[in-house]
């Protein structure tokens, strides 16, 4: 989620600036000589938030770029920026990006996560898996199964997003952000991701409280995806900027291609 803000900033304005996407606001708050730059979260997870800026004629009381953590429905100050010679123009640019969860927390690559779905499915695409499991995806992985076969929690934790309104799905580049997924936020900061789901096969909402087995969606084929199938991986924010899967353990261990899964029913 990456959002650009281009703005001059002169030294005798004073006035409150926001810039708004649907889960963070970014507040401008000037004064006299300079301005508090200030971040609002509404989301129920934290976010991981990377700011930088491009300053003329003025200096900031933190290091730019830098990685800021937002709590669930909070206010933060990020950085004061200040202007160096009096009488002089002077000028910000800045520019923010962030994601779910906080990047400073360290994966538990042992904790035991539950099969996500219902029934008996074989792994077909494991961990640096050729066709799509490379790069932030390498410790995904993909069960093959039925379209509309219930999807379920692998974990206790808040639903922090939810894409249910793709329709189409196909081997295409182009596809790549076009799946319906969904995303959980557990205790220790991990995050799950279920994707490629059905149109309109979402059963949760952000901000559900779920507990590991409930079903939160019906599986599909949408986005980048050559046969219906459920993409599973275990996340982490990356510096704001992106995710990064890491390892994980189901009930049989680590997984790996070409074995079949049961999901209790």
């Amino acid at each position: 989620m990456r959002i650009l803000i281009a703005l001059l900033v002169l030294g005798s304005c004073s006035s409150l600036r926001a810039q708004e996407t649907n889960a963070v606001r970014m507040f401008l708050d000037q004064f006299d000589g300079g301005a508090h730059i200030l971040a609002t979260n509404t989301l129920p997870v934290v976010v991981s938030l990377r700011v930088s800026a491009e300053l003329e004629n003025a200096g900031s009381d933190y290091r730019l770029p830098g990685v800021f953590t937002v709590p669930t429905h909070s206010a933060v100050h990020i950085v004061t920026v200040e202007q160096k010679e009096a009488f002089k123009k002077w000028g910000l640019k800045w520019d923010y990006s962030f994601n779910l969860g906080d990047h400073r927390v360290k994966p538990d690559t042992n904790h035991v996560y539950q099969v996500p779905f219902k029934g008996r499915f074989r792994l077909t695409q494991g961990w640096f898996g050729k066709f799509s499991h490379h790069g932030w995806q390498r410790f995904a992985v993909d069960f093959t199964m039925p379209e509309g076969t219930d999807v379920c929690a692998a974990r206790d934790g808040v639903v922090a997003r939810t894409v249910d309104h793709h329709t189409e799905g196909g081997n295409d580049p182009r596809l790549r952000m076009s799946a319906n997924e969904i995303m959980i936020v557990h205790a220790d900061g991990m995050i799950t991701q279920y994707a490629h789901l059905r149109h309109q096969g979402v059963k949760v909402k952000v901000g559900d409280q779920v507990k590991a087995g409930q079903v939160i969606g019906l599986s599909g084929n949408t986005g980048y995806s050559t046969y219906a199938h459920l993409h599973f991986a275990v996340l982490k924010s990356d510096n704001g900027t992106n995710y990064m899967s890491v390892p994980f353990q189901l009930p049989a261990g680590v997984p790996r291609e070409r074995i079949s899964y049961f999901g209790r029913r």
